[in-house]
């Protein structure tokens, strides 16, 4: 009998060559070359988590007398508070029948006029300077003799409100709710006189 031997076509032929052809493999990275990725990622992560911890301590630290002055719902209603009112005063002599009035360091202080802020331009930075501890001076307990409270802030939200009376001529500032009054800079007292004044002429 005759043998037939039968060539391998020319397609055939390539696909076992490829079949037969090992994957090529990614040549691997040097391991220094990981080594030195990683301690990248962590420098950077170290890092962040310092400097999150010093702006954490700077900021608790440069509010520290400000939160004890006004406490803490206090100072959270003063930065946060949807409703913002200007209030116009005057102090009157015996008990006041006014709706809208309170006591101060001995005096009866009634509410004139009421004009909503809860948007005025520069709000945003009013609200900082009075949980700021630079704002204050601190060692200033003494009040005026006779004060002159014309002006006061009202911040409020559903859970309660902040007054706080202004007397801008002896730069002192009084937590009305909290009985405790304090003496602030020279440049908060002007930046107070300056944002009352155009509140008042937007309402002209």
């Amino acid at each position: 009998m005759r043998t037939v031997v039968v060539e391998p076509s020319l397609a055939h032929t390539l696909v076992m060559n490829k079949l037969a052809t090992p994957p090529a493999q990614e040549p691997a990275r040097p391991a220094a070359s990981q080594l030195a990725g990683k301690v990248v990622v962590i420098g950077v992560l170290v890092i962040a988590v310092a400097l999150a911890s010093f702006a954490l301590w700077w900021n608790v630290n440069r509010a520290k007398r400000s939160l004890e002055f006004w406490q803490a719902d206090a100072v959270r209603i003063i930065q946060h508070g949807k409703r913002v009112e200007l209030l116009t005063l005057r102090q009157v002599a015996g008990a006041s029948t006014a709706e809208d009035a309170f006591a101060l360091g001995g005096q009866q202080i009634e509410v004139v006029s009421t004009l909503d802020i809860s948007q005025a331009k520069g709000l945003i930075h009013a609200r900082h300077a009075l949980t700021d501890d630079s704002s204050f001076v601190w060692n200033n307990e003494k009040s005026p003799a006779n004060p002159q409270w014309i002006y006061a802030i009202r911040f409020a939200d559903d859970k309660g409100e902040v007054l706080l009376a202004l007397d801008l001529k002896n730069q002192r500032l009084a937590n009305v709710h909290g009985g405790r009054e304090v003496t602030v800079i020279p440049k908060i007292a002007e930046g107070w006189q300056i944002f009352i004044d155009k509140q008042l002429k937007r309402q002209e």
